[in-house]
């Protein structure tokens, strides 16, 4: 069954579907109307950027090619993972302001669309670990405490491979895997990039970065000049990171340069706004 979203931005109205919903080639269409509901022929370009949000596999971002009656298609995208997607309609017009849409939706294999995708989360699997490590251990210890009597020797190593099973066991079920610690990131932005985000990200971005960066992130804001080493074209850099690796940058800065932290000076939240509307600059 066909995935169908709509949004509606800057008076576009864009209705993107997805045929036929699931794991494997997909054909794209997006179909677009004007504030009156006739079809926008003249559309200079729709691009599609498409992100898996569960695994950092790149973003794709193809051009569609129009039908000529207001419907942009785009056949044969491969969507190669079941999970969480995101696809970011594109608009540009020449009557009219350039529309972004986002839109998230779930793939699943072969159809069955009731049976979402499941990811094992890494606690989880140091949890089986430790447990299985810390009944084995108890295994070990069981056998090695009647061998003592008869045979000390092979008894004492018996209970010592018992003993270190418990120590590596603890290490699992008490000691946070090491993406756990410190701040934890997503490794999805869990907002997706609409208009209204990109609206709060670019107020933010205004307030904590032009200074540095500049109006348009090419890095000459009017504090620049006296920088070294000068601050980065984001235009040209953003598109090189992911969304996780771009957060860390913000919240934690980067050493050997003026890109202090703002961990303590934004939340989350207004981190990953901010992350929306830089990825809006265009090079």
């Amino acid at each position: 069954m066909p995935l169908t979203m709509q949004d509606t931005v800057e008076g576009t109205r864009i209705t993107l579907t997805i045929a036929p919903g699931q794991v494997g080639p997909n054909r794209v269409s997006v179909a677009l109307t004007d504030r009156r509901g006739a079809p926008v022929r003249n559309a200079s370009q729709v691009e599609l950027r498409l992100s898996a949000l569960d695994a950092d596999v790149g973003e794709l971002t193809p051009s569609t090619v129009a039908r000529g009656d207001g419907t942009y298609v785009l056949d044969n995208v491969l969507l190669s993972l079941a999970g969480q997607w995101q696809i970011e309609p594109v608009v540009r017009r020449p009557d009219a302001f350039d529309a972004r849409a986002a839109f998230r939706f779930a793939l699943t294999i072969g159809g069955a669309r009731g049976s979402p995708a499941l990811t094992p989360m890494p606690r989880t699997g140091a949890l089986l670990w430790g447990g299985a490590l810390l009944l084995l251990g108890g295994v070990f210890v069981a056998t090695g405490l009647p061998l003592r009597r008869r045979e000390p020797s092979i008894g004492r190593l018996v209970m010592g491979a018992g003993v270190g099973c418990g120590v590596v066991a603890l290490g699992f079920l008490v000691v946070p895997p090491s993406g756990e610690m410190g701040v934890r990131v997503s490794l999805r932005n869990p907002f997706p990039p609409t208009a209204a985000s990109v609206q709060v990200g670019q107020q933010l971005y205004a307030q904590r970065c032009a200074s540095c960066h500049g109006p348009a992130g090419r890095g000459n804001g009017p504090l620049a000049a006296g920088l070294r080493p000068p601050p980065a074209d984001l235009a040209v850099h953003v598109p090189l990171h992911a969304d996780r690796d771009l957060f860390q940058l913000i919240h934690d800065g980067v050493a050997g340069t003026a890109m202090a932290p703002f961990g303590g000076h934004m939340t989350e939240e207004e981190i990953w706004h901010t992350i929306n509307y830089l990825k809006t600059l265009e090079q």
